[in-house]
């Protein structure tokens, strides 16, 4: 009987989470999340990956927000 190759997906994805924080004088805390998702096809190519980034202090918050998306006839694409 010869070894039957598992057919793979046409998707593939990864995703991050992160969380720290800190206490007593310098009381600061920061968030993290990054995804990552792609789809090659026969036929077209789907790619979309986002960040999101927040800091956090007693004198300064800053949030940053970064997506991309891209959607093309099939061709490798290249994140």
């Amino acid at each position: 009987m010869a070894d039957e190759e598992e057919p793979t997906s046409p998707w593939s994805g990864s995703a991050a989470l992160g969380f720290v924080a800190s206490g007593g004088n310098t009381d600061s805390s920061s968030y993290n999340a990054e995804y990552g998702v792609k789809y090659s096809g026969e036929r077209w190519n789907y790619a979309s990956r986002g960040t999101l980034n927040q800091q956090r202090s007693q004198v300064q918050i800053t949030l940053a927000l970064s997506l991309i998306h891209i959607s093309e006839p099939t061709r490798p694409l290249y994140i």
